[in-house]
C-alpha cells in the first residue's frame, strides 16, 4: 500500500488543490496510470509533486519526460517551466533537456542522490544520429526506479508510428509510466489502443489491432474493382491472403471503459471547485 500522499504544506511552493492531492495519491499507488484532467487542472504540478513524494519514500529516482517540441520548455525553462515553479526546496534535483543543445539546471540541497529530471521530445527520440539511436542514452538510464511521463499522449496513439515505439521501447525498460491527456481521444475509439498496451498490456489484454478491432469495431470487407467468375467484385486481401477490412463502427465500449476505469482519472474544470475563478485581463 502506498504511502498518503502529505496534505502539509510545507514543502510545496504552491500548495495543491484539493483535487490536486486525490490525483498525486493516485499517482503514487498507480504504477501505471492515465491522468486525463482538462487542460488548466493542473496535471503537470500534480506529477512533479508526486514525483518528489515518491523520490522521498525511494520509489523513483529519475523521472523521463516525453512531450511536443513546443511544450519542451514549458517543463525544462530554468525560469518560467513549471519544474521551477513546483519544485520544492528540500528537493535535491537535477534537470536534463535531452535535445541536440543538452542543457541542464539544480534545484534544491546538494546530494549524492538527486531526483533527476530529463526532458525530451518525441520527434527528437524517433530519429538517428547517424548509427546511433537517441534512444540508446535514454535507454541507459531506465530501470524500475524510473517514472515515464508521456504529455500530450494522443501522439502515441498510432501503433504504427516510430515515436509509438520509441515510447513503448522506454516504456519496457521504466518501472512506472504515466499518460497525460486532456482529450484522450481525439479521434475513436482506436485512439486508445496503443495509449492502452504502453500503460500495460492487462488492460486491454490485445496485443494486435486486429484483436482490438475485432473485440469493439465493426468491420466491413473492402472489395475490388475485379469482378469474380460470379460476376462479383472480388474482396481485397493483404499479402498473406485475408481479406482487408475497414471500420465502420464501434461497439462494446462499455467494456472498454471498465477495462481503463481503474487506471484513468478525468475531471474536468467546472468539477475542481476548489480552482480560483478564472482571471479576466482587460485592455
Amino acid at each position: 500500500m502506498a504511502a498518503a500522499v502529505p496534505t502539509a504544506m510545507n514543502d510545496y511552493q504552491l500548495p495543491p488543490f484539493a483535487h490536486q492531492l486525490v490525483g498525486m495519491q493516485a499517482l503514487v499507488e498507480h504504477p501505471f496510470f492515465f491522468l486525463a484532467d482538462e487542460m488548466g487542472a493542473g496535471k503537470t504540478k500534480q506529477v512533479i509533486d508526486a514525483s518528489q513524494i515518491m523520490h522521498r519514500q525511494h520509489v523513483i529516482d529519475r523521472v523521463i519526460v516525453v512531450c511536443p517540441a513546443s511544450v519542451r520548455d514549458v517543463w525544462y525553462n530554468e525560469e518560467l517551466g513549471e519544474l521551477k515553479k513546483h519544485l520544492w526546496a528540500t528537493t535535491p534535483a537535477v534537470v536534463t533537456e535531452y535535445h541536440a543543445r543538452r542543457r541542464q539546471w539544480k534545484s534544491g540541497l546538494e546530494s549524492t542522490s538527486p531526483l533527476r529530471f530529463v526532458i525530451t521530445n518525441f520527434d527528437f527520440i524517433r530519429a538517428r544520429d547517424g548509427d546511433t539511436s537517441r534512444l540508446d542514452y535514454l535507454k541507459a538510464h531506465c530501470n524500475k526506479k524510473t517514472w515515464l511521463i508521456i504529455d500530450e499522449s494522443s501522439a502515441v496513439k498510432n501503433w504504427k508510428a516510430a515515436q509509438t515505439k520509441a515510447c513503448l521501447t522506454l516504456r519496457k525498460l521504466c518501472g512506472r509510466v504515466t499518460l497525460l491527456n486532456g482529450t484522450p481521444i481525439t479521434n475513436s475509439p482506436e485512439d486508445m489502443f496503443s495509449q492502452g498496451n504502453l500503460m500495460h498490456p492487462s488492460i486491454l489484454e490485445c496485443k494486435y489491432i486486429s484483436h482490438y478491432r475485432a473485440r469493439y469495431a465493426t468491420q466491413t470487407v473492402v472489395m475490388s474493382s475485379r469482378i469474380g467468375k460470379d460476376g462479383k467484385p472480388m474482396p481485397l486481401t493483404d499479402p498473406y491472403g485475408k481479406y482487408i477490412q475497414k471500420v465502420t463502427g464501434w461497439t462494446n465500449l462499455e467494456e472498454l471503459q471498465r477495462r481503463f476505469a481503474p487506471y484513468v482519472l478525468r475531471r474536468l474544470k467546472s468539477d475542481c471547485l476548489d480552482l480560483p475563478p478564472k482571471m479576466h485581463q482587460w485592455h
